[in-house]
This record gives structure tokens, sequence and C-alpha cells, in this order.
């Protein structure tokens, strides 16, 4: 591993910089790549810059999991900052959100990643329906024990390549998750 100066020289002399975070990492690498975005060390006008989040937490759990009595008695300070994150008011969400604008104001390009079957974080969640902007693209992913070309699968690719192009999907990947 090179010392922290040749680190920074590293991403500043690449070509394309790719972040690729997975649930609880999603907010923390989204304020990372903002920190070096403000400090000059990325450069969007000259670097192609990506984060992939693969079943990103992003508003939060499943909202019903906060009254399970399993949950509430196994809470550490971890789990209770991801439900915090389904406040807007609370300090972790509005860090999150500042984050996510300033990275896809500065160019950012956005793939989340969504799992077909997760017991925690729900598709419409994982793949941020709330926000809209054109350098985000959403996905799906689907298990091979999971996949079957059936109704519910097509549905959501299809909903989904909506998002993508900025079409209205009727709110169809929250209403099945």
């Amino acid at each position: 591993m090179p010392k922290r100066s040749k680190r920074m020289q590293v991403l500043q002399e690449a070509d394309t910089v790719f972040v690729v975070t997975h649930s609880q990492g999603t907010p923390v690498s989204a304020m990372l790549l903002e920190r070096l975005l403000e400090l000059g060390i990325i450069d969007t006008s000259r670097q192609r810059v990506a984060m992939l989040a693969m079943a990103g937490i992003s508003h939060g759990p499943f909202p019903y999991l906060k009254d399970n009595l399993v949950i509430q008695y196994m809470e550490s300070e971890a789990v209770r900052q991801l439900f915090e994150l389904m406040g807007p008011s609370s300090y972790q969400s509005q860090q999150y959100v500042a984050a996510l604008s300033t990275i896809l104001h500065k160019g950012v390009r956005l793939i989340r990643a969504g799992p077909w079957v997760d017991e925690v974080m729900p598709l419409y969640l994982a793949t941020l329906q709330g926000i809209s902007h054109p350098n985000v693209y959403r996905a799906v992913y689907i298990d091979v024990p999971h996949y079957a070309d059936d109704f519910l699968t097509n549905p959501i690719a299809f909903a989904l390549r909506f998002c993508n192009m900025d079409i209205y999907d009727q709110h169809l990947p929250s209403n099945i998750s």
C-alpha cells in the first residue's frame, strides 16, 4: 500500500475514479467522495468519476423493523443510526443528502444496484427512488436461485429502465417492494 501522499497523487492523476460501496458504506462513501471533490483531490472536469452502491442504505431499512422486539433488544449504535436515516431532519440524513447533492451536481455518476431479495433494504430505497437526476442509474441484482422470468421481475426491470430514462414509473418499484 503506497504512503498517504502517494495515494493522493495516484487519485489526482487517475483518468477514472470508481468508488464501490455496499449497504451502510454508501452514505460514508458519498461523504468521502464529497470531501475529495471539495479538496480538489478528485476533479470531475478532468476525471471520470462514478460510485456504485450495491444495496445502499439511503432512507433507512424497512420501517416496520424499528418496532421489531429482536431489533429493539439487539439494537446497537449502528442500527440506531440506520433508523435515523429515515428521518429527514436527522443529522445523518441531512449530511447524506448534502453529500449526494454535491457529488451529483459536480458530475459524479451514481449507479444504484438494489437486490431482488433483501430482508432489510427494500428495492425502492436501494435504488434511490426518491431522487431524480440524470446522473443516477438504477439496476436490480437478481441472484440466480431467485431469478424467474415471471410477472414480477419483468415489471421491475421495466420500471427501472423508465427511471433511467427519466420517465415517470407510477411508483412501481415502491409498490412492489
